[in-house]
């Protein structure tokens, strides 16, 4: 016999028992439902246990647990019933008991609980504003202008993890991969009278660890966090693209002209609300100030900064990169219920 036949005949053989058992847990339940209104718990544990183990939903197992707890508080077994519990709050930690609804032992026990999350974890896309402040004048050509840096759009990308030390205050550690483009264009007036530009550009990629403070606010309708902090900054590489004057310089490596580290305060608010399960989407917005210039100079200038002197007028200069952050982010908390 072949082996799909084989499949085929023990699904035909064994598929009416597994409904038949599906179909006595359900109606188990419905049963248990009425002995509850009739006040008859003892019979509840036996009823339904069977079917917890195997054939209940996680909502029917959810109900199913609820009513053996009312059945062992009812009976005072007191250990018994916060073992059905814990079973109910490892399922769905997040369940709530009404104390307007619910009977005040079911509330008195859900109370002996720890069912706030341990931690959580989650990943963030940004959309950076980038904004160049420069300390000192970048080009040695009497007839050309500094030029402005004007604003850039960049992303970045990354995972967090943040620690609950009460309701209301947190600590995020983020670790985010960025990718910078600043670009100025500057004036320069030919002896003849006509205008050209130049054009420089930097690209940069670095890792970017936020380490933040988060406090809730108590806002009832909507709900917001203020989040601050530092982040320290890696740098992994620089290159330089001149335009425009002399020799065109393409993705010129000046990674020895910058700062590896360097750090930024950073100030914001946050909100997030549920949206799959027990997960979460954040929002935020963030300013984030740098607070160390960005240029390492040596002492003296070596021959690549003297070529990009002579041949395309420029010269290396201090500036801080200060952003806005715009975030979006999954946020997905870790349960594990326990006695307190």
């Amino acid at each position: 016999m072949k082996q799909s036949n084989l499949i085929a005949l023990v699904i035909i053989l064994f598929l009416p028992l597994l409904v038949k058992a599906q179909t006595n847990c359900v109606q188990n339940l419905r049963n248990a439902r009425n002995l509850y209104e009739e006040g008859r718990l003892n019979e509840l544990p036996e009823l339904l246990s069977a079917c917890i183990e195997s054939e209940f939903s996680k909502e029917e197992k959810v109900e199913a647990l609820r009513l053996i707890t009312l059945a062992h508080l009812y009976n005072e077994n007191e250990a018994e019933a916060e073992a059905a519990f814990l079973k109910l709050l490892q399922l769905e930690p997040e369940y709530r008991v009404d104390p307007a609804t619910e009977p005040a032992e079911l509330v008195i026990l859900k109370e002996k609980f720890d069912t706030d999350p341990k931690f959580s974890f989650g990943v963030k896309a940004t959309q950076i504003i980038n904004f160049v402040q420069v300390m000192n004048r970048n080009v040695t050509l009497t007839n050309a202008s500094p030029g402005t840096y004007e604003p850039s759009l960049n992303i970045s990308f990354g995972a967090f993890f943040q620690y609950p030390f009460t309701k209301n205050l947190s600590a995020n550690v983020e670790v985010h991969y960025v990718g910078r483009v600043t670009s100025l264009e500057r004036p320069i007036l030919a002896e003849a009278g006509e205008n050209r530009i130049q054009k420089v550009s930097e690209s940069q990629q670095s890792f970017d660890v936020p380490l933040l403070i988060n406090y809730k606010m108590p806002f009832k309708l909507f709900p917001v966090e203020i989040t601050g902090g530092t982040a320290l900054h890696f740098l992994q590489s620089a290159s330089l693209t001149l335009e425009g004057v002399g020799e065109n310089r393409t993705n010129q490596d000046i990674l020895p002209y910058r700062n590896t580290f360097n750090m930024s305060g950073v100030l914001g608010l946050r909100s997030e609300f549920k949206i799959i399960g027990r997960n979460y989407l954040s929002a935020e917005i963030l300013y984030q100030h740098k607070l160390m210039n960005e240029v390492n100079l040596p002492s003296q200038m070596d021959e690549l900064q003297l070529d990009m002197q002579l041949r395309n007028g420029h010269s290396e200069f201090n500036y801080k990169a200060h952003s806005i952050l715009i975030r979006v982010g999954i946020r997905i908390p870790y349960f594990k219920p326990q006695l307190k």
